[in-house]
């Protein structure tokens, strides 16, 4: 499980489980014990996580859930834009979207353990001109690497 690891600089405002319910509320779909216990687990914890580890958490709290319901409701969230996909060389994880943050947050994430060091570059990065026709909702930002750790091995 990657565990981001926090920087004093930067504060992260993490959407509460009610909010994200809300969002499920605002765009017209049921409030399921699944999708409700999906919110928590995510509104609670700084880790990155896995399809997999999230039906493995829920699966013991909610008998006959589906690995498929599991993944429509994350890729549901990523829709609503309250969960982001991260890629690494072991496929996809899911976290809080890093938009909900009140920095320029962006991550370097280490390609052998999965750690994630958030930090803020709002001061290196110049968005560009972009055409008025384009709407940006989303700007992130992502370093691969190795942390100090794995970089010694």
């Amino acid at each position: 499980m990657a565990k981001i690891v926090p920087e004093q600089t930067t504060r992260t405002i993490k959407p509460k489980t009610e909010q994200i319910i809300q969002m499920f509320s605002r765009y017209g779909l049921r409030i399921t014990e699944q999708r409700r216990s999906i919110a928590k687990l995510f509104a609670e914890t700084a880790d990155l996580l896995t399809p997999m580890q999230v039906y493995h958490d829920l699966g013991s709290k909610h008998r006959g859930l589906s690995f498929d319901t599991v993944y429509r409701n994350l890729k549901l969230l990523q829709n609503l834009g309250v969960l982001e996909p991260f890629y690494n060389k072991d496929g996809v994880k899911f976290g809080i979207n890093s938009s909900h943050s009140d920095s320029g947050q962006h991550l370097f994430i280490c390609m052998s353990c999965d750690i994630v060091y958030p930090f803020d570059t709002s001061f290196l990065i110049e968005i560009p001109q972009l055409p008025l026709e384009f709407k940006a909702v989303i700007h992130r930002h992502e370093v691969l690497g190795y942390c100090p750790d794995c970089n010694r091995c």
